[in-house]
């Protein structure tokens, strides 16, 4: 059994800023700061992760996904993982740090592969998730993230400002911008 991958630790930064969000929407002053953060705030977590729209992270961040048994071959159902860290619980109960892991990208997301070397223990006859895999997924900091996906956000914010009230008479261009970003598990 494997559970949905959960966040452990967000991102450390917003892929934009306030400045360039109101620079693109032409607010010329600072009433509005908080507004404009909240939008961002939705407009990020509209996008972002495997609950959003893109199905990927974009600034990295740490999840976590759960097992229930050792496999020597896993997938992550996620792109752009740069680190991975296995812990688990033996069959006493006790906190164990498991093997380092090969990873590399494939269609699927990310293959995992245990050492061959490496004799799996055996779990914690009463946990149902004793197995832990906790990896950084994203683009990497704010600047590596995709100026199309910037301009995404920025766009979004600006659309949401403009039309506070709900109602659009606009077809936003941004979908068009996040469409060769998106993820999807084939």
């Amino acid at each position: 059994m494997t559970c949905r991958p959960v966040l452990v630790t967000p991102p450390a930064e917003l892929p934009v800023t306030a400045a360039e969000c109101k620079a693109l929407a032409i607010v010329e002053h600072d009433e509005d700061n908080a507004l404009i953060e909240t939008m961002i705030e939705a407009s990020v977590s509209h996008l972002d992760g495997f609950r959003g729209v893109l199905g990927r992270a974009m600034v990295n961040q740490t999840w976590r996904l759960v097992l229930d048994a050792w496999s020597r071959d896993f997938v992550l159902p996620v792109p752009d993982v740069s680190s991975v860290s296995i812990s688990y619980e033996d069959a006493d109960g006790a906190e164990q740090t498991g093997p380092e892991v090969q990873f590399a990208p494939v269609a699927a997301g990310t293959r995992l592969v245990l050492p061959k070397s490496w004799a799996a223990p055996a779990l914690a006859a009463d946990s149902i998730t004793p197995i832990r895999m906790d990896f950084v997924c994203g683009f990497g900091d704010a600047a590596a993230v995709p100026q199309a996906l910037k301009i995404a956000i920025m766009q979004m914010v600006a659309h949401q400002y403009a039309e506070r009230e709900g109602l659009s008479v606009s077809s936003p261009f941004y979908d068009r911008l996040i469409s060769p970003y998106r993820w999807v598990r084939v």
